[in-house]
């Protein structure tokens, strides 16, 4: 039998959700506060948000 508490850990998450960034010109992996890829010199980063 699942307890309240443990079911109610599983549907919802306790930690914040996780920001990949990466560079869309060359797949360099960045910070996710970066605005400029350091391999290439480009400015397009993206981020993708994971639940």
């Amino acid at each position: 039998m699942i307890t309240v508490s443990l079911f109610a850990s599983l549907v919802t998450r306790a930690t914040p959700e996780t920001v990949v960034a990466e560079c869309r010109r060359c797949g360099t992996s960045v910070e996710s506060d970066t605005s400029v890829c350091g391999t290439c010199g480009s400015e397009d980063i993206v981020r993708y948000s994971i639940d």
